[in-house]
């Protein structure tokens, strides 16, 4: 078991305790994704970052349907997605500033790495899980215009 899903389970404990019924419902759901994707791998097992791969991905899913529901006027699906996306991004990694990816892309840059792909590569390696691909290749066709 990895310690995220430990992490979700104790929470769930102190929610079922607290009788929390959204917290419950949302921290059971992210406790069935990792245990079906544990499921479809060869050892039934899913190191931590896998675990957290199945978190990013129904976090940009909840994301995209946050978008949705706003862009048609469903406070009442708004709301409960921001609070589903709350308690999921205390599973996650802090996110990093376009500050922080700005300097790990100069850095990258000063390695070798001139070209737009090759630069990605090296780039979302090394901030896998902590930053979102689209916001890195924005900041990076900045680097490479200037």
């Amino acid at each position: 078991m990895t310690k995220v899903e430990e992490k979700i389970k104790n929470d769930l404990r102190q929610a079922l305790l607290k009788k929390d019924s959204a917290k419950v419902e949302a921290l059971r759901y992210l406790l069935s994704l990792i245990q079906k994707q544990a499921l479809r791998q060869p050892s039934g097992k899913l190191d931590g970052t896998a675990a957290m791969a199945v978190l990013q991905k129904e976090l940009k899913a909840k994301n995209e349907a946050l978008a949705m529901f706003r862009k048609s006027g469903r406070q009442d699906l708004i709301a409960k997605e921001e609070a589903e996306i709350a308690i999921l991004q205390k599973y996650l990694p802090a996110a990093l500033s376009s500050e922080e990816i700005k300097k790990i892309i100069a850095e990258e840059f000063s390695n070798g790495h001139k070209d737009f792909g090759s630069l990605m590569g090296a780039v979302m390696a090394r901030v896998k899980g902590r930053a979102n691909g689209r916001a890195v290749a924005e900041l990076i066709k900045e680097t490479l215009e200037q």
